[in-house]
Order: C-alpha cells, then sequence, then structure tokens
C-alpha cells in the first residue's frame, strides 16, 4: 500500500520537476557567466593587466582571456546544448574587456535563451557593473 501511493507521488511530481529543470539551467549559465565576468574584471585590478570574455555565437561558447603583450586564452568555456547565446550586443567585436580600473571600453548586453524560449540578459555597464535582468 505504502509503495503504492509512493509510486503515485512520484509518478505526479516527476513531470512538475522537469518542467522546472530548463528554467533552472538556464539560470545556472546566466550566474556562471557574470561569475566569470566579475571574476576577469578582478583579475584585471589586481594584475593591472586588460582581461575580458570574447563570445562566439556559432560556437555557443565564450572564452576568457588576458591582453599583455599577446592575448593569452585562459578558459574556453561551452554553453549546454539547452542554453545558447542568443544575442550579443554593443560590445565590440563580440568582447567583454574590462582595463585596469575595471571598467569596460564598451558598454552591452548578453542574451541567453533555453528551450522554452525563456531568456535572461546580462548587462554590463561602462563602469563595470554587471547585472543578470
Amino acid at each position: 500500500m505504502v509503495i503504492g501511493i509512493l509510486m503515485i507521488m512520484g509518478a505526479v511530481i516527476w513531470p512538475i520537476a522537469n518542467s522546472f529543470q530548463p528554467s533552472l539551467k538556464l539560470s545556472a549559465v546566466a550566474r556562471d557567466l557574470t561569475v566569470n565576468l566579475r571574476s576577469v574584471q578582478q583579475k584585471a585590478v589586481t594584475e593591472q593587466v586588460e582581461y575580458g570574455l570574447r563570445f562566439s555565437l556559432d560556437a555557443n561558447s565564450y572564452q576568457v582571456l588576458k591582453f599583455g603583450t599577446t592575448t593569452q586564452e585562459i578558459l574556453n568555456k561551452a554553453l549546454p546544448v539547452d542554453v545558447w547565446l542568443d544575442q550579443v550586443s554593443g560590445f565590440t567585436n563580440q568582447e567583454v574587456i574590462f582595463n585596469i580600473l575595471g571598467a569596460v571600453e564598451t558598454a552591452g548586453t548578453v542574451v541567453l535563451k533555453n528551450t522554452r524560449q525563456q531568456s535572461k540578459t546580462i548587462e554590463v555597464r561602462p563602469s563595470g557593473f554587471i547585472k543578470i535582468q
């Protein structure tokens, strides 16, 4: 009897839990991207060298870059298949570059979407302020 009740509850709860998964994954990817942006900003300030992120919509990925005497790739991050870079606007050459004061050369936004057409927008302001909308 108890096992039957648990099976019925599981059958009801499973689809509900799965319906939240795309939204949770989108939020997680947006937070991860924001953490990488803030980390790069801190590195630029502490090391007194420009750092940045370069977005690739075709590859659905971004690279963390260090701009010294040469450009060095620190990290190449591919996004999950069910979350993608929908739009990158405002930035020159689809790059967010933080100067040694933590500000950006050009401000802009990054829009992420999931399979349910939900979106998260990450805004980078000229001062270097980063916000998830």
